[in-house]
């Protein structure tokens, strides 16, 4: 079904915020999740009312971090005389703050219910490219280190880096590759003015891969050779440590195996372009009831002529004539389907038209509010006047009884300072033809 008047391409602006973690699982410590938000512009092509291809590119943050109470790590290792030895680590209290950028790119279907305020659903999936990964970290350290060919354990010899370092802090990189998202969106979709909406829902992103490019083979407490006083620490997430109980034997392990970004949110987007959300339409007609060629020359010109062949009509009695005038208004902003209110009062017309066969009418709709443009104005008035006549030729009556028209936002009963006013404006009027031609 077409839509006349209105766009096919809607472009938006949105942000939104809530759970935004790396999430990974630890073989020691514990994992907490971060937030973080997202900020982005979008465009949405619509193939029907209901249906549209969503894209566009967001700044995405994703924040975690991992806590670790006490470990125990060693590992073989040469100072700075070549000389061989076993550097033994203990860590306590230890905090760490991961935090990681991306630049996504969604391709979602986009669904919507029909109205002027919708519901609405994305569904489909995001591409996202790393821009920088981070950590900071903070935590007490002890290291020493044991000379098997002294057999001797240095604990307290600062100048080679052995000893107790409190509170100690690091901040360092890590490196991350592209992440595939599936991605889903949900929430309602509101019409403004002027083809503006504004959509406010929830979003789901979950990673299908892992991003750490880095192995996880690094060691988590480095040893500097050159400078043994200035030892670091690597993230959790690409390092390994000992994990062996037995002050012999060695089994390295990863502090992680699979690191993926995970967002829960609430998001607003506000869009512009009328993106097919304005109209709503008749149930009754199964197609388009004026091509666009029609209501152009009808709605330009600034005179119609309508050429009425009719005998001299009999006279109508005053109960008669008022149920012919009687309008029909209170439409909602850009809404041409009429409601049971309206059906009720056009029910009473046709009995009247039945019962007196030579009344031909003119439905003129066009006294519409402020809000949009002239040449919207007379289309949206058009499609109203000839919903009221599709529903009397639908239940009997001749077609070439009826003629419509539209006076677009011309003509106002009630000043348009008030949504209430507004709607009276919004209007459909009878006048009851009594010969021809009728200028009008």
């Amino acid at each position: 079904m077409a839509l006349y008047g209105q766009s096919r391409h809607e472009f938006s602006i949105h942000g939104g915020g809530g759970l935004s973690t790396l999430k990974y699982d630890m073989s020691t410590g514990k994992f907490n999740n971060g937030f973080g938000g997202l900020f982005g512009v979008g465009y949405s092509y619509f193939f029907t009312d209901n249906f549209g291809l969503h894209t566009g590119i967001e700044a995405s943050l994703y924040n975690s971090k991992a806590t670790i109470s006490s470990l125990g790590d060693r590992n073989m290792i040469y100072d700075r005389d070549d000389v061989l030895f076993e550097y033994r680590n203990t860590v306590s209290n230890y905090s760490e703050k991961q935090h990681a950028y991306f630049l996504n790119i969604p391709l979602q279907f986009q669904l919507q219910t029909s109205g002027v305020n919708r519901f609405y659903g994305l569904l489909g999936a995001k591409i996202g490219i790393p821009l920088s990964g981070r950590y900071n970290s903070t935590g007490d350290f002890t290291n020493s280190g044991y000379y098997e060919y002294e057999d001797f354990l240095y604990d307290n010899f600062p100048v080679m880096g052995f000893g107790t370092f409190r509170d100690r802090k690091e901040d360092g990189s890590f490196g991350m590759k592209a992440v595939f998202m599936a991605s889903a969106e949900a929430g309602m979709k509101w019409a403004l003015n002027n083809g503006m909406s504004l959509y406010t829902g929830v979003y789901f992103d979950y990673g299908l891969n892992d991003i750490i490019s880095d192995v996880r083979t690094k060691r988590f407490i480095v040893y500097n050779t050159q400078r043994p006083t200035e030892f670091f620490n690597n993230t959790v997430m690409t390092s390994q440590y000992n994990a062996s109980s037995s002050p012999t034997a060695r089994q390295d392990k990863s502090f992680t195996e699979k690191t993926i970004p995970m967002a829960v949110g609430i998001k607003l987007r506000l869009a512009f372009g009328k993106g097919r959300t304005a109209e709503s339409f008749d149930p009754i007609e199964p197609e388009p009831f004026i091509p666009d060629t029609v209501i152009i020359e009808k709605t330009m010109r600034d005179t119609v002529t309508i050429v009425v062949d009719a005998p001299k009509p009999e006279p109508l009695p005053d109960n008669v004539l008022q149920i012919m005038k009687e309008p029909i208004a209170n439409f909602p902003l850009n809404v041409s389907k009429l409601n049971t209110e309206h059906y009720e009062v056009l029910d009473r017309k046709i009995q009247m038209m039945e019962a007196y066969p030579a009344i031909k009418i003119l439905i003129n709709e066009g006294h519409g509010c402020e809000i949009g443009n002239d040449f919207v104005n007379q289309v949206i008035g058009l499609k109203r006047a000839e919903a009221a006549r599709q529903y009397m030729v639908g239940k009997g009556i001749d077609e070439e009884r009826i003629y419509t028209l539209t006076k677009g936002k011309t003509e106002h009963i009630s000043p348009n300072d008030t949504e209430a006013n507004r709607r009276k404006n919004r209007r459909v009027e009878f006048k009851v033809i009594t010969e021809g031609p009728i200028t009008y």
